[in-house]
């Protein structure tokens, strides 16, 4: 029986992050931010079910993505940035200098995956030389806020929103 309930949790889950990235895809202006609204789906599941299962949520996402998404472009990003909230928890157990070298190594690679593949497979994307160098440091400055928001989502879901939205109680 729970399973059954962590395993609909996680197609709940899944399901969600889809439409998130779907919804934001069509406007095409919120790319990154549809993928921090989408991993924390993630990090929902990394929290209660643990990283097994949060991997399994983001792959599954990014594999339906690539599927059913019209913006290719929102679901390589996905797989870019999706699965750090649950390699995030990994990374911090190394210690404090090992782990801001290791979110730096993630954050530059990252980085420069995504702006390697919008030069080479959506180069409509790109009408300047310069713009390129602008991607890059919003995606470094996006990525340093996206794990800034994502330590203070782990508090404050601890601390207050597990027991508000009675997520505490589905997992007992």
């Amino acid at each position: 029986m729970k399973k059954t309930k962590n395993l609909t949790f996680c197609a709940i889950m899944v399901a969600l992050s889809v439409v998130i990235l779907f919804l934001c895809s069509l406007t095409q202006l919120l790319d990154l931010t549809s993928v921090l609204f989408a991993s924390v789906c993630v990090f929902v599941v990394g929290e209660e079910l643990k990283l097994k299962r949060a991997v399994a949520v983001y792959l599954a996402t990014g594999i339906l993505a690539f599927l059913l998404i019209p913006s290719k472009l929102v679901a390589i990003e996905y797989f870019l940035f999706g699965i750090y909230p649950a390699i995030k928890p990994i990374i911090e157990k190394t210690g404090r200098a090992v782990s801001f070298i290791l979110k730096g190594a993630y954050i530059i690679g990252a980085t420069l995956a995504d702006v390697a593949i919008i030069k080479f497979f959506f180069p409509q994307e790109i009408e300047k030389d310069w713009f390129i160098i602008l991607i890059a440091v919003v995606s470094v400055l996006w990525l340093i806020l996206y794990d800034i928001a994502y330590t203070r989502l782990s508090a404050y879901y601890h601390g207050k929103l597990r027991y508000q939205l009675r997520i505490d109680k589905f997992f007992s």
